[in-house]
């Protein structure tokens, strides 16, 4: 992800957003880049939520301001550490309620997420 993308607060397209492991890969970012991105439609899919350190770093995500998300895939990479729970990652996220689609791989199981919905 190029460095400022929070500040593109009109971009209405992201298809994919990979969080970062460390300030090393410039191509990656953290999670709360997206806050300001309320503009954004269509499909989010957001890659390495098992390499979230702290939920310190998901409060600031705002996916419930993201009204124009139809879908959002959830993506942890599996057999990688956990640093957070998985269950209480999804209650900070806290989603919009006209999501169409929810996708989530190698991470909290189906039940918690319809349950969560």
């Amino acid at each position: 992800m190029p460095r400022g993308l929070e500040n593109l607060t009109s971009l209405q397209s992201l298809s994919t957003f990979n969080v970062v492991d460390d300030d090393s890969n410039k191509a990656d970012g953290k999670l709360n880049e997206l806050q300001n991105l309320n503009n954004l439609r269509g499909n989010l899919e957001i890659n390495g939520l098992d390499r979230v350190k702290t939920l310190m770093e998901t409060s600031d995500v705002n996916l419930v301001g993201k009204k124009f998300l139809e879908s959002l895939d959830l993506n942890w990479e599996a057999g990688q550490p956990r640093f957070v729970d998985e269950e209480a990652l999804l209650d900070i996220l806290r989603l919009h309620q006209h999501l169409r689609r929810l996708n989530v791989v190698g991470g909290a199981s189906a039940s918690q997420v319809f349950e969560y919905m």
